[in-house]
């Protein structure tokens, strides 16, 4: 029988590092297959949960339904004359009366806001 060469242990050696090194990442890769597929399902499952959540909100926003509710639960009026500010009832009467003019006419200007 022959003896082993330190060259056949180093060989040995190696090989058995190897194999553990490829069962280490082999098990690794399928931890992180795993966590994967979980994650996708739970995003599949986030997605049907958004897309009902969106419908809920297109079936209670209708512009019917609000208006049915606003009449049922808030008593709007129209502000009586009287109760408007001064400056808010010369537009309006102006614009009931079609005297508008060119000096009277301002822009709506918006101030940007800072970044």
């Amino acid at each position: 029988m022959k003896k082993f060469s330190l060259k056949n242990f180093v060989i040995f050696a190696l090989a058995g590092l190897s194999g553990a090194a490829l069962l280490h990442t082999s098990q690794n890769v399928q931890h992180a297959e795993e966590v994967l597929a979980k994650m996708q399902r739970e995003l599949a499952h986030e997605e049907e949960a958004m897309r009902v959540l969106r419908a809920e909100w297109a079936y209670l926003n209708r512009p019917e339904r609000l208006e049915r509710l606003a009449e049922e639960f808030l008593e709007l009026v129209p502000p009586a004359p009287d109760k408007m500010p001064e400056n808010m009832r010369d537009a309006a009467s102006s614009l009931q009366e079609g005297i508008i003019n060119e000096e009277q006419a301002q822009p709506v200007r918006y101030q940007e806001e800072a970044p």
